[in-house]
């Protein structure tokens, strides 16, 4: 039998064989469809519970013969060993040990269901799944078992990569000149979630003549048409850079380490020697070290929890410089966000209960101060919500529900999901008489939604892009937002509209990560038909729960008073004067 995520493969392979993709099944011949439906929805959600294993696995590991020393760069060496090892290994077994631990529970599942009729199960995977033929796994097969892995290689290497990052040392890259001015760099990935929330700070920045900013723009790979410049923002003291303008040669000697790793797991050490990662986050260390060389800012603040942080954080501390991570939004309590062990100078949070999450999940960084959510201090519109309605070719007399989709990715099953839901949805609507805005992800690409709506030829149901209508719109104007797993719902707290997290899974989901899960104004839902008498409740009702939902609001989201950016800058000066004296 074989079991591969190569379509190819898949599809030229006459015998048995299973299919599957990103940490579920999408086919077989030896399993029936509601075979696969009931493996799949005890998969939804295990990933939750493998990151937990991952990193129990990731500490023990670097733990290990504490005697072998590691000599990684310069900036990696002001932490201590441990966490030397851990931040050079963190990237690897988010992608490996991960998907083993996934691959591990799926197997077990497809076990109970399939008998393999052969003496032998050929895996033909992915790159990423190599752990999984580690020998002292195998040998405690009781099936005989055949692996095969494939995977794009580097079309260029390190050595000409070096070189060419050499050439472009020399180029000039026009910087700020030095003044008395408060000089603040801003790292951001181009992408809108990130570059939007900080409308507020840029203005404010702009209007002060005691500051210099310079923002940084770091490439996400998102497609070209999806890409959001924040060279929009440029002004007298605002500057806008790429991060790929601080092209440098990049150190990649670790030999020490990768001997380490050798001496204490050969088969980690084949396989992770191999893995580019490393050599992905030198390059981040490269370029940030050239960066802040060249700009010489006083402080730096960077948004998000990828793997470009860790770099940033660890020059800026070398050459003195605090780095502040802002929260963009709300995170659960889980160990793939919370557990990356990046050390920053202080974190800017959303609210009191993601500081308690951060401390519970032994985040390094020795400072946590809640300023609240800068992307609510846009002001708000002033447009009436019934006219907004109106203007959307809806009845404005009937109530309103917001749906929020929810990006998935390549995760076929959670867009299956997502269009039995919204497919109960629009019944439901029309049977009722509610309208429903439906609102894509930004990194939404495919026109699914607008297929299934078309076809079902509701008036009740519209579907907008992105870009279409702004949030803030749609929740004000709406009683209720309903969502497979959005951080929107830290919005919807603001503005008062109860959340329906909607999930037909029956295993662990995201939603329950949330800080505010058990609050009465949050609605965890796993069947439709409780959808649907959930939503005729909070409509009856909408008044008294918007009224709860202001009593437990602060508990996070910090002061929604619209001056989350002016603390932001405020925490930006005192680190910078605490580190000058």
């Amino acid at each position: 039998m074989l079991i591969t995520d190569n379509h190819n493969n898949y599809n030229s392979f006459s015998g048995e064989k299973i299919l599957i993709g990103n940490g579920h099944l999408i086919s077989g011949n030896v399993l029936s469809d509601e075979a696969i439906t009931e493996i799949n929805r005890q998969m939804n959600g295990y990933e939750i519970r493998a990151a937990e294993d991952m990193i129990t696995e990731l500490r023990a590991l670097c733990q290990l013969k504490p005697e072998i020393q590691v000599n990684a760069n310069p900036f990696l060496n002001t932490r201590s060993q441990f966490d030397i090892r851990y931040s050079l290994l963190y990237q690897d077994f988010k992608i490996y040990v991960l998907k083993r631990n996934v691959f591990d529970r799926m197997l077990e599942l497809v076990s109970e269901k399939v008998k393999a009729k052969g003496d032998q199960i050929e895996f033909y995977l992915h790159n990423d799944y190599q752990l999984l033929a580690d020998p002292k796994r195998t040998s405690s097969l009781t099936m005989s078992s055949k692996f095969s892995f494939y995977g794009p290689t580097p079309k260029v290497s390190p050595v000409l990569k070096n070189l060419y990052y050499s050439l472009h040392s020399f180029l000039h890259t026009s910087c700020p000149v030095k003044t008395q001015k408060t000089h603040i760099a801003l790292f951001v990935f181009d992408i809108a979630s990130e570059v939007e929330i900080f409308d507020t700070f840029f203005k404010i920045v702009a209007e002060r003549e005691d500051l210099e900013l310079s923002i940084i723009q770091i490439s996400s790979g998102v497609p070209a048409h999806k890409v959001v410049s924040a060279a929009k923002y440029e002004g007298d003291n605002i500057h806008f850079f790429e991060f790929k303008d601080f092209k440098s040669p990049v150190q990649t000697d670790d030999v020490s380490f990768t001997g380490w790793l050798n001496m204490v797991d050969p088969y980690y050490g084949d396989i992770f020697g191999k893995a580019p990662t490393r050599h992905n986050l030198a390059v981040y260390y490269a370029f940030a070290a050239k960066c802040f060389k060249r700009i010489q800012p006083d402080i730096a603040v960077y948004a998000n929890t990828a793997e470009a942080g860790r770099a940033i954080s660890d020059v800026g501390r070398t050459l003195k410089i605090p780095v502040i991570n802002v929260e963009y939004a709300l995170f659960t309590d889980d160990a793939i966000h919370m557990e990356s062990n990046i050390l920053f100078s202080a974190r800017a949070c959303i609210g009191e209960s993601g500081i308690g999450i951060w401390k519970k999940r032994n985040d390094p960084t020795p400072k946590h101060e809640a300023i609240g959510f800068i992307k609510l201090d846009k002001p708000l519109r002033k447009s009436d919500a019934k006219n907004f309605i109106g203007s959307l070719g809806f009845d404005p007399a009937l109530p309103t529900i917001f749906f929020a989709s929810t990006w998935a990715g390549t995760n076929d099953l959670y867009n299956k999901e997502k269009m039995t839901i919204v497919e109960r949805l629009i019944d439901f609507c029309e049977q009722q008489k509610v309208n429903m805005i439906i609102k894509k992800h930004p990194a939404e690409t495919d026109g699914k939604l607008n297929e299934l709506v078309k076809g079902k030829g509701s008036a009740f149901v519209k579907v907008f892009e992105h870009g279409e209508i702004e949030l803030q719109d749609a929740l004000r104007a709406s009683e209720i937002l309903i969502t497979q797993n959005s951080s929107v719902s830290a919005e919807a707290i603001f503005y008062g509209k109860p959340t329906v997290f909607i999930n037909l899974s029956q295993g662990l989901i995201w939603p329950e990560l949330f800080p505010f899960i058990g609050e009465e104004f949050i609605f965890n839902i796993r069947d439709l038909a409780e959808l649907e008498k959930r939503i005729t409740f909070i409509l009856k009702n909408s008044t008294l729960i918007s009224q709860k939902m202001s009593e437990h609001a602060g508990k996070y989201l910090f002061k929604p008073d619209g001056n989350a950016s002016k603390r932001l800058l405020d925490l930006c000066l005192r680190l910078k004067n605490m580190y000058e004296s």
